[in-house]
């Protein structure tokens, strides 16, 4: 992570697209279950905010999200009062479904979990579907 986020920062403009694209490209493959290569290039290629979301990914994941590793597992009692309704991606590789699993067992009765055949992203045609639903019971 420390290679990309200098990469990434590097004064050479031509260097920090390059690898800010390399990232977002990864990163993205991880996060849908309908992976098109050659759509998602063309996409991330023309995106102009490439470079300063990849900035901004590396520079909090380098600081662990500014979250002391275990904070909110060690803490969940504070909230575990609040109803949580979490909808989750089975297929998801950028948030497995495990921690979302590992949260429910630690916050209990009031966390309601949805597990759904989708990835990460909203955008994915059965997570966008359980989104929407839990919306308009709000």
């Amino acid at each position: 992570m420390k290679y990309y986020a200098d990469k990434i920062n590097s004064k050479n403009k031509k260097v920090a697209n390059k690898y800010a694209d390399e990232w977002t490209l990864y990163e993205f493959s991880l996060c849908s279950i309908k992976y098109d290569p050659i759509k998602l290039e063309k996409s991330i290629l023309k995106d102009k905010d490439t470079l300063a979301i990849a900035k901004l990914e590396t520079y909090y994941f380098l600081n662990t999200c500014f979250v002391p590793n275990g904070y909110i597992m060690n803490n969940i009692d504070k909230i575990k009062n609040i109803p949580c309704f979490l909808i989750q991606g089975r297929f998801d590789m950028c948030t497995p479904v495990i921690s979302a699993i590992d949260l429910k067992r630690k916050y209990g009765k009031n966390l309601h979990l949805h597990i759904v055949n989708s990835g990460h992203l909203s955008s994915d045609p059965e997570m966008f579907s359980a989104l929407k639903e839990r919306i308009k019971k709000f």
